[in-house]
Parts: structure tokens; sequence; C-alpha cells
């Protein structure tokens, strides 16, 4: 049983000395009791404990970080899954204060700069597409802090207030 080998592992980590109150924080989810038998039954249920979890939680522990834009272009996902061409996917990870879209907005971009969807538009769209664009085809990855709150930010035309945080990914089906 699941919740018996996580029990098992709390005795042992506390056994070895680990801290009492660092241990209470740890959530090992095992699954809503929905009747799961294969693995993705299992891995569904234990996703569900995540959201179920998390959104017990007061928002202020996790600030941001909720994937708040529901309404994700589908043309962005289309154009990922069908464009053979190199391509990058930037996905909005985690918004603060005021921005243009929150966490789960994405697009995706070729190399000349055009594609689908939008994680905001603007100078802070402009400055991600830049990266994504020499991403293209290395396989590589990385995550940049768009930050519109400062003097700087309002002289490029940012007027929002907030900061994101946005994964760069190269999505090219042959990457170098």
């Amino acid at each position: 049983c699941s919740r018996r080998r996580v029990a098992g592992l709390m005795r042992l980590l506390r056994d070895e000395g680990y801290d009492a109150e660092k241990l209470a924080a740890i959530h090992a989810p095992i699954g809503l009791a929905i009747g799961a038998v294969t693995p993705a039954e299992i891995a569904v249920s234990i996703c569900a404990q995540l959201v179920e979890h998390r959104r017990a939680l007061p928002e202020t522990e996790y600030p941001g970080t909720l994937l708040e834009q529901t309404n994700s272009d589908l043309s962005a996902i289309r154009y990922l899954a069908e464009n053979a061409e190199p391509k990058a996917l930037l996905l909005v990870l985690t918004s603060t204060g005021s921005t243009p879209v929150k966490s789960g907005a994405l697009m995706a971009v070729n190399k000349l700069g055009t594609g689908c969807g939008t994680i905001g538009g603007g100078c802070s769209e402009a400055a991600a597409m830049q990266r994504a664009r020499k991403i293209i085809g290395t396989g590589e990855s990385c995550v940049i802090e768009i930050n519109m709150t400062n003097d700087v930010a309002a002289d490029e035309g940012m007027v929002c207030g907030g900061t994101m945080r946005v994964l760069i990914e190269d999505a090219s089906e042959n990457k170098t």
C-alpha cells in the first residue's frame, strides 16, 4: 500500500535525524480514492489530489504559480503539433502583479519570428521572441524573467507593472 510506504519513508527520515518540522511540511500524494487501477488512472488520481491540495491553500502560499490562463490559443498548440518547421514554445510559468497575461499563456514562434498565440504582446513578447529565435534548433531551453515594474520598463513601453517568468523551449523536430 502506498500509504504504508510513505509512512515508512517518513519514519526512516525521522530516524536518520531529519527535522520533524520539515518532514511535516512534505506532501506525498498517493491519489484520491477513485478506484484507479491502471497507471494512467493512478496518475489522474494523484494529479487530482495535487489540485485539491493546492486549491485548499491560501493563494499567498503560491502567488502567481497557478495556471490561471485557461483559455490558451488552440492554434498555437495545433501549430506546435502539426508544423514540421523549426520552432520554439514560450510558456508563462508565473506572473505577479499587473501583467498582460497570466501563468499558462503560451505561444509558438519560428525562426522568422512568426507563429501563433501570445504571451502578452509589446516589448516583453518581442524580447522573449528574440531569445526564442536563438534557441530554435539547439535542443536547449531557458527561463527568463520579464520585469515590467521599474523605470526602464516604463521607458520601453511596458506599462503593466508586474513580472513574468517565461519558459522558452526548442520544440523543433530535428534538434542539432
